[in-house]
C-alpha cells in the first residue's frame, strides 16, 4: 500500500485528463482505480458475490481527493481484513 500512495502522490496536478495512448484510459481514470483497488477487498469478505459490474468509480476532483479515498478504503480493508477469522479466509479460498 506504501509503494501505491507513493505513485498516487506523483500524479501531476491538473493532469488527469492526460492519456498514455488514445486507446488507455486517462490518468484520472487510472489514479482513482488504483485508489478504489482496496476497497474490492471489503466486498470480497463481506459479500457471497462480487459483481464488478455494480461497482461505481469514486467523483474526485484533486489528487487530494484521491489520496484521501486511497487512505479509507485502505484502513477500511485492513480492519475488514483483521476482523476476519482464519476459518473465513480458508472459506473464501476454496
Amino acid at each position: 500500500m506504501a509503494n501505491t500512495r507513493k505513485i498516487l502522490e506523483r500524479i501531476p496536478e491538473g493532469k488527469f485528463d492526460w492519456q498514455p495512448h488514445p486507446k488507455s484510459m486517462t490518468l484520472g481514470a487510472l489514479a482513482i482505480h488504483l485508489a478504489n483497488l482496496p476497497s474490492f477487498a471489503v466486498v470480497t469478505m463481506t459479500t457471497e458475490q462480487f459483481d464488478v459490474t455494480q461497482f461505481k468509480a469514486t467523483n474526485f476532483t484533486s489528487k487530494q481527493d484521491i489520496l484521501a479515498i486511497f487512505d479509507n478504503n485502505v484502513t477500511t480493508a485492513r480492519e475488514i481484513i483483521a476482523a476476519t477469522d482464519n476459518d473465513a479466509l480458508w472459506y473464501y479460498g476454496q
